[in-house]
């Protein structure tokens, strides 16, 4: 029993750096803050939750250098968050 499927995981980040250690922390941050349902997102104002949505995307060379930072091809993150992020209508629509 104590070798559990996801152990596979954490051993692939006892060979990572502490930079991309750090780097998949913010990007970890900013799918979290981008998926979370508005309930649960208590300490999340609306701006910030609606911020992280747009964050994610391709054509964002911030967010493809954060992925690629943290050891992920932005493509990647973007298929495995396809339906979880937040869609938020614009203001005026």
């Amino acid at each position: 029993m104590a070798d559990l499927a996801n152990s596979q995981i954490f051993k692939e980040d006892a060979f990572r750096t502490p930079e991309e250690r750090l780097w998949k922390a913010v990007l970890s941050q900013g799918v979290y803050e981008a998926c979370t349902k508005r309930s649960q997102a208590t300490p999340l104002s609306y701006g910030e939750m609606r911020s992280a949505s747009e964050w994610i995307d391709l054509s964002n060379k911030d967010f493809c250098t954060v992925c690629i930072y943290a050891g992920y091809d932005p493509r990647y993150i973007v298929r495995k968050t396809k339906g979880r992020v937040n869609k938020w209508v614009p203001s005026g629509a």
